[in-house]
């Protein structure tokens, strides 16, 4: 994701609305293996975006690899300080899958940790010059950080209480808040893959809506002494994306209908409509 249009190359879309579901990964885009589960991966949450181009084209983007998680401090994990390392990151990953699932229904396959990794942090808490070492777990469900929240904090896990860190942000907020987005505010990603079928032609705005809509905002920006949004500017000079314009690379190569288990059908009557993940 990028954070500046800085060319014909990057797409952008205004942040109208924002949800997420639950679906298989897809090839190439998503994660389908997990080493800490020994296998392929069942289902993965995908972020979904709607809004317009700077240019008005209406879209609907599907946000892969932005996985939910939260943060447990080594040192609770494991006493020894020596084992703080791939030793802590293996502990907890095993004992909060292990508590998942007895938590869960009976006989569920479903599958809860992605995986660990450490990260160094300073408590937002307190006063604490130094900074600490955390296992940041990676789940799939999004409502399984709230669940596990509450099963480290009660010792069902290693049998102690482990105080989680982040794990009252809702998963969207936090999304927004790692890539610093905001709510009608701009989403710059440097590569995608449209869903079948891209649009042949653009209707253009009527260049009287355009004024009186520039107008309005002007009325607007002196009534409240604040600045108007400049991208009513940039959608005159916007790319826009259309079956003639669109790099080949950047369209799926095979039409929707026909692909295994339709894991890109369009979701959306949205004039656009694609997939971009979190690292493009």
């Amino acid at each position: 994701m990028e954070d500046s249009q800085a060319n014909s190359k990057i797409f952008s879309v205004r942040i109208v609305s924002i949800d997420y579901y639950m679906s298989p990964p897809i090839p190439d885009l998503d994660f389908c293996y997990s080493s800490f589960q020994g296998g392929k991966v069942n289902e993965v949450p995908v972020i979904r975006v709607y809004g317009s181009t700077p240019a008005g084209q209406k879209t609907c983007l599907h946000i892969h690899r932005a996985l939910p998680y939260l943060y447990v401090p080594c040192s609770d994990i494991v006493d020894q300080p020596d084992l703080e390392g791939d030793a802590c990151v293996r502990v907890i990953s095993l004992a909060l899958e292990k508590a998942l699932k007895l938590k869960g229904s009976a006989g569920s396959k479903r599958q809860h940790v992605h995986g660990c990794s450490l990260v160094r942090a300073r408590r937002f808490y307190g006063y604490d010059g130094s900074e600490q070492l955390y296992a940041k777990l990676y789940l799939y469900h999004p409502q399984d950080v709230s669940r596990a929240a509450n099963l480290l904090l009660s010792g069902s896990v290693l049998e102690k209480s482990l105080q989680p860190h982040e794990s009252h942000i809702p998963y969207l907020l936090q999304f927004l808040v790692d890539y610093n987005l905001q709510g009608m505010g701009h989403l710059h990603v440097s590569n995608m893959k449209f869903r079948h079928p891209v649009p042949h032609v653009f209707t253009k705005r009527k260049a009287n809506d355009y004024a009186q809509h520039k107008q309005q905002m002007d009325k607007f920006s002196k009534a409240t002494n604040s600045q108007a949004d400049s991208s009513d500017d940039v959608c005159l000079v916007s790319p826009v994306w259309l079956s003639s314009t669109i790099p080949d690379t950047w369209i799926w190569n095979f039409p929707s209908q026909n692909f295994e288990n339709n894991f890109v059908k369009r979701q959306s009557v949205c004039e656009l409509e694609g997939d971009a993940a979190i690292d493009g």
